[in-house]
């Protein structure tokens, strides 16, 4: 199994859409979810694209996955990709590449990961398969080229 442990802020909306959409899905403000139109379609689409060209299923390592079950599904099915799993939710200032590695050892199945953030507490052995996404543009075309690498996937992808 393929997974990737996806961020939400700075990865699917930025400072950039922020900008051109007016404001930021902030789930916590809105109860029920919504929002959906603040979030980068862009940045979403390109999440997709990793997703079929690799066939990895998405873990939730953001902040919003304490927003429970019922709202993760909401996101999985805006976003259109599945999400099969979120990361327990930190203790205080724990980097939030600790969280990954206990998920990782509860699913020994995981045969490929790639870690999508816009923050930068990894655990150095997570580097290699850290994809740093800049807050103020969110997931962009060279995030897709390493990604589906690191994934496994060599195939040239047409625009």
């Amino acid at each position: 199994m393929k997974i990737i442990f996806l961020d939400i802020d700075g990865v699917l909306n930025s400072a950039s859409s922020c900008l051109a959409l007016g404001g930021y899905p902030q789930a916590r403000s809105y109860p029920g979810g919504g929002h959906w139109e603040l979030f980068d379609p862009i940045a979403c689409a390109i999440l997709r694209k990793i997703v079929g060209t690799t066939g990895a299923n998405c873990v939730l390592s953001s902040t919003w996955r304490s927003m429970g079950a019922v709202y993760v599904a909401q996101l999985a099915q805006h976003l259109q990709v599945p999400i099969v799993g979120v990361t327990r939710c930190d203790k205080g200032d724990e980097p939030r590449g600790e969280q990954i590695d206990d998920w990782l050892v509860e699913h020994p199945e995981v045969s490929r990961y790639i870690i999508i953030d816009d923050n930068s507490d990894m655990l150095p052995h997570q580097e290699e398969f850290f994809v740093h996404v800049n807050g103020a543009y969110g997931l962009g075309y060279d995030h897709f080229i390493k990604s589906v690498r690191l994934l496994g996937e060599n195939n040239e992808v047409n625009c």
